[in-house]
């Protein structure tokens, strides 16, 4: 496994895994999302395009062009020694991917940081989804079922579209969701892998405190003793 040079943000090695187009400065980030492979031919296809991919491709391209983003598949091993990353923020990206696979994903985390170093988790919150659901009248409006299971992401009404298949197929993670969580849910698949939670003040020193804060998404902070 090729490893990324250090090229630390300062004195500190911060990594934003499966980050998107939610590109951050300050850190390295990475995704494996096809619109990076195929923002590198993005003169050539835009004019193939729909306003909505086309903008989503030309956000990758500059941000390619600008080395703020690397190509890293994931839901594979960072490419970094261990022990030598001091914070990893990974939001929106473990409910893509497969309930055991998560056991895993964390685990490398674990061994990539270094002792005291740091991890963000941030992932959709069901137990809001559910109590979203459970106070609409879905015995007047029957639409409130269907709207709760759309919430979920874990299926679609229709067959996919052209543009779907290809992106599923090309391992684009962002399409479905593969398992939710609640808070105590996710907390505990991190300190099975060996994190300790921070609820204290301490968190106020991690790099990504207010990334995405108050959109209604659960929020862990935890720490490599």
């Amino acid at each position: 496994m090729s490893k990324i040079s250090q090229n630390k943000c300062g004195s500190h090695l911060n990594i934003n895994v499966a980050s998107g187009m939610e590109v951050l400065p300050n850190f390295i980030n990475l995704d494996n999302s096809p619109f990076l492979i195929f923002a590198c031919f993005f003169g050539w296809l835009s004019f193939l395009l729909s306003e909505k991919y086309r903008s989503k491709l030309s956000k990758f391209s500059q941000a390619i062009t600008n080395k703020q983003i690397r190509i890293h598949n994931c839901k594979k091993r960072l490419p970094f020694y261990p022990g030598s990353v001091d914070h990893i923020l990974c939001s929106h990206f473990l409910e893509h991917v497969y309930f055991s696979e998560v056991d895993n994903i964390l685990a490398d985390f674990y061994l990539a940081l270094r002792v005291g170093g740091t991890v963000h988790i941030v992932v959709p919150d069901l137990n809001c989804l559910i109590y979203d659901y459970t106070n609409a009248d879905g015995s007047v409006d029957p639409l409130v079922a269907n709207s709760f299971v759309e919430s979920l992401i874990l299926s679609s009404k229709n067959p996919p579209k052209l543009m779907f298949r290809v992106l599923d197929f090309f391992g684009s993670f962002g399409l479905n969701h593969k398992w939710m969580y609640t808070k105590s849910s996710i907390a505990e698949k991190i300190q099975n892998a060996g994190f300790v939670l921070d609820d204290s003040s301490g968190k106020e020193s991690f790099p990504s405190l207010n990334f995405r804060r108050n959109d209604g998404s659960i929020h862990i902070f935890a720490i490599k003793n």
